[in-house]
């Protein structure tokens, strides 16, 4: 999860006009922006490879993750302390966070119907939450003074271990039901400990807690514990505090019937669970990371369930979990080529670009551009209307519709002493998946913080901002602007505007790390000896971390909705042409 106290620069907001009849709802038009119909393309199937598939037989068999479609049923263990224990009340209040359907949290969504609607009705989750296990020890006892969070580790992974072994003896259950996949462990517990965390007991004024930071919302996987088919034990858990139930609402009181509860932590960190990574940098609170350059980018501009916890997730971790399917552009079609996409939250729409004379190799896993239309609906609707949990200076969601064009780079590779070898063939990459040991194993070479990325400016996902400015840098962040992060709004989108509605590899050059200099001529000039003269200068052009050049240019024409019954549904329309 992300720590709470950076704050954010805000920045002017771009306002689109729209115009309403009583039964459509079209974006305006300027200039030479209208609306075109698209070709028809076919949507690819992209599930073959999918992140369990890393998790469930990757370092040596030290990791494990969620399966992404189907039924999955989770173990929840509310921890208890000698100091601090659960009462009725906020059992109940877990079971809804968990398992209560949209209505029954009175604010947003659970867990469970969150995932529900995020996989379009293909992830069925099931929550089962045991009566509270009670440590012998108070909670400033149970962790060790630290500003590490990898110091808790340790004692949590032994609680786990303890707790489940408990349960099995107390009630007979082997846990089998809980090993969907079948491979010896637990596919996910979740620890909830009954104490606040530590950002929460600094404001509480509890100083014991305030200096163990071991008392956050994180999940980790025990890689030493060994696979059990008969009775499978804990690996993959979520630890976090009862107290992000209440982040974005009030803790009802005692003599109050009505349950609202707030699960956005606990549904950033089951997207772990489910083999996720993080989109936001680890870089600003490390002290020895130094390089201004990249230590407080911002790749995704927080907007995004894996960044700052709001909204839903983006199209990509959809990819990379099964859940929808992107039409492919690819060099054999016939340009200029016009599509058209819907809204990504009605049925998973969007765009794959890979580099120009480059197949896609048939999975998520690789390096392209992404394309989805936003709206500010359905998972969306609450964090873009407010604030989530204004107090710790989260940005509010984007609360217009538009396009957002992110830079994927999810190519594998193989990791051998922390040197990688990106995987070029990915047909029998399941095979060599059942080879890895715990010092030679595939992963994504690219990550959003930099120091866990194959190279520092090797982004996992990057949204592009429609201006071509690159603020998500926030290289002037210790110095200019107080402290304060550029995070994304509605002017990151893209729309069908002046300034917002191109995207070339030369206006987004400083979006790449490796760019080329292309001869560019210059204006004709009259000399002092009125003789027409001429110079030729040199411009940067973008390429993809692969050094492949991307090849295309991309327009949108329009964003148009159709308003029926008061419910209304957007479609973009956009033009592919090559550079």
């Amino acid at each position: 999860m992300y720590h709470h106290h950076s704050r954010h620069h805000i920045i002017a907001w771009g306002i689109a006009c729209v115009f309403l009849s009583s039964c459509s709802l079209t974006s305006a038009s300027t200039g030479s922006y209208s609306y075109q119909s698209g070709t028809l393309l076919e949507k690819k199937d992209f599930s073959s490879i999918l992140y369990h598939d890393f998790f469930y037989q990757s370092q040596g068999g030290a990791s494990d993750a969620l399966l992404s479609k189907g039924s999955e049923k989770c173990l929840v263990i509310p921890v208890a302390f000698s100091d601090y224990s659960w009462s009725e009340k906020r059992l109940q209040d877990l079971n809804v966070a968990f398992n209560g359907t949209s209505e029954e949290t009175h604010y947003w969504e659970s867990i469970k119907s969150f995932y529900h609607k995020s996989s379009f009705s293909q992830l069925d989750f099931s929550f089962s939450i045991i009566s509270p296990y009670t440590v012998d020890s108070t909670a400033a006892d149970f962790l060790i003074k630290s500003n590490d969070i990898n110091s808790s580790k340790s004692s949590v992974s032994s609680l786990m271990a303890s707790a489940i072994a408990a349960y099995k003896e107390k009630t007979g259950d082997f846990c089998k039901d809980f090993d969907v996949d079948g491979n010896g462990f637990i596919d996910a517990v979740y620890l909830i400990y009954a104490c606040p965390d530590y950002a929460s007991a600094k404001d509480l004024g509890a100083s014991d807690l305030a200096e163990r930071q071991g008392y956050w919302a994180y999940t980790a996987r025990d890689s030493a514990t060994r696979a059990n088919p008969a009775s499978p034990v804990g690996r993959s858990f979520t630890w976090a505090s009862y107290d992000f139930m209440y982040r974005g609402v009030t803790e009802r009181r005692s003599n109050e019937s009505d349950i609202q509860v707030d699960a956005h932590t606990y549904i950033h960190e089951t997207g772990h669970l489910l083999g996720l990574d993080d989109y936001y940098s680890y870089t600003p609170n490390e002290d020895d990371y130094t390089n201004l350059n990249y230590k407080y980018y911002t790749p995704t501009g927080g907007l995004d369930m894996m960044d700052l916890n709001i909204l839903d997730h983006d199209a990509w971790s959809k990819l990379a979990l099964g859940w929808n399917k992107p039409y492919v552009v690819t060099s054999d079609l016939s340009f200029p080529l016009t599509v058209e996409l819907e809204e990504s939250q009605i049925q998973g729409d969007c765009l794959l670009i890979p580099a120009y004379g480059e197949s896609y190799n048939g999975s998520a896993f690789d390096e392209y551009l992404l394309v989805e239309l936003y709206t500010p609906d359905g998972l969306n609707a609450l964090d873009g209307e407010t604030k989530y949990a204004s107090a710790y200076k989260y940005p509010q969601g984007f609360f217009m519709p538009g396009v957002k064009i992110s830079h994927i780079d999810a190519r594998i590779a193989r990791n051998q002493s922390k040197s990688f070898t990106y995987l070029q063939d990915l047909s029998n990459f399941k095979t060599l998946l059942a080879s890895s040991t715990s010092s030679s194993y595939y992963r994504v070479a690219a990550s959003n913080t930099p120091n866990r990325s194959v190279k520092d400016g090797y982004r996992l996902i990057h949204l592009l901002e429609a201006s071509g400015v690159n603020t998500f840098a926030n290289k002037d962040y210790a110095t200019l602007w107080n402290n304060e992060y550029f995070y994304a709004n509605n002017t990151s989108l893209f729309v069908p505007e002046d300034g917002r509605s191109d995207f070339s590899m030369k206006k987004f050059a400083s979006f790449f790390e490796n760019q080329q200099s292309v001869a560019a001529p210059a204006s004709s000039s009259i000399s002092s000896l009125s003789s027409v003269s001429s110079s030729v200068t040199s411009t940067s052009v973008g390429l993809f971390n692969s050094g492949k050049a991307f090849g295309y240019d991309l327009r949108i024409n329009g964003i148009k909705g159709n308003n029926v019954a008061s419910v209304v549904t957007y479609k973009v329309s956009l033009t592919i042409t090559k550079a």
